[in-house]
């Protein structure tokens, strides 16, 4: 009597990489973690050791923030927090700190605008509150 085997297909989950990925034993997970641990210990030694390399010397420029002037980089920082709830006291700091460098009244009242056209009616109402905070202390 001959038995019969039929062949097994193997499932997307047996394959090398794949079959560790998706593992549920703890051995692997802990290899997995250790090896994650180290990969990422790694590079942040490199990374210290590019920013070391760029303060050898005055005037390196690895990681040159050359981009954007302090005006813009204030005008963006302002549309981040607006979007964001609770950081009234930093939304507020930094529009005066942009009306420090450059942004005029008039800019202010138009980037609130903007505010609350694309990011929204209740970003766009609290932006125009704190502008008129920093507005009424700079009266002062």
């Amino acid at each position: 009597m001959a038995v019969r085997s039929e062949a097994v297909t193997p499932t997307w989950r047996d394959g090398r990489v794949t079959s560790w990925l998706t593992t549920l034993d703890h051995k692997r997970i802990g290899i997995l973690y250790i090896v994650t641990s180290l990969a990422f210990f790694l590079l942040g030694g490199i990374l210290a050791l590019l920013i070391r390399t760029q303060l050898i010397t005055p005037d390196t420029d690895i990681f040159a923030r050359d981009t954007l002037d302090f005006l813009s980089r204030e005008i963006a920082t302002v549309g981040a927090l607006s979007s964001l709830e609770g950081v009234n006291p930093m939304l507020r700091f930094h529009m005066g700190a942009a009306m420090n460098v450059g942004l005029t009244e008039n800019q202010a009242k138009e980037l609130v605008a903007l505010i609350g056209s694309e990011v929204g009616k209740k970003a766009g109402d609290n932006a125009g509150e704190v502008l008129q905070q920093v507005l009424d202390s700079r009266a002062k």
